[in-house]
């Protein structure tokens, strides 16, 4: 810290080490934009309403099956495991039919009966996505999942 006309200042001394830009650092050439396709998959949405070409979801597992109450699940009332998996399946099949890539996420552990609510968990941007948290303590940590798909992608 220094003294500065009566006031107290942050002092930040640049070091010579290339981690912080001294000797052997080299600054990226390209931008985010010019390395989706290359170093990061193609990816991007720049509107709620333009073509979907690509999507994340998951088939309801067995965690929807282990639900007996369904309101600390935040459900209405219980599902239907085989219409749920049917319906799902449906959805796949016409999305495919239409071109659009399906990407399917991986199984979650049996108290995470929601993780099937693929579009909870994250946002698209021109860029990539902005991981969510959620924000109800039955539906913390179901964003990792979703986060695990997206980085295998």
């Amino acid at each position: 810290m220094a003294l500065e006309t009566g006031r107290v200042v942050d002092v930040v001394k640049q070091t010579d080490e290339a981690p912080h830009g001294g000797e052997g650092w080299l600054a990226r050439e390209t931008t985010m934009p010019q390395e989706l396709g290359t170093l990061w998959a193609e990816c991007g949405v720049t509107s709620e309403y333009g073509e979907l070409k690509s999507v994340l979801m998951r088939t309801p597992g067995p965690e929807i099956e282990a639900v007996t109450d369904p309101r600390p699940a935040l459900w209405y009332d219980l599902l239907d495991p085989i219409r749920a998996r049917e319906q799902h399946g449906a959805l796949v099949d016409f999305y495919r039919s239409h071109g659009v890539t399906v990407n399917l996420g991986q199984p979650v552990p049996l108290d995470k009966p929601n993780a099937y609510f693929c579009r909870d968990h994250f946002c698209m941007t021109p860029t990539g996505a902005v991981i969510a948290r959620m924000a109800s303590a039955s539906r913390a940590g179901e964003e990792r999942y979703a986060a695990a798909v997206l980085a295998s992608l």
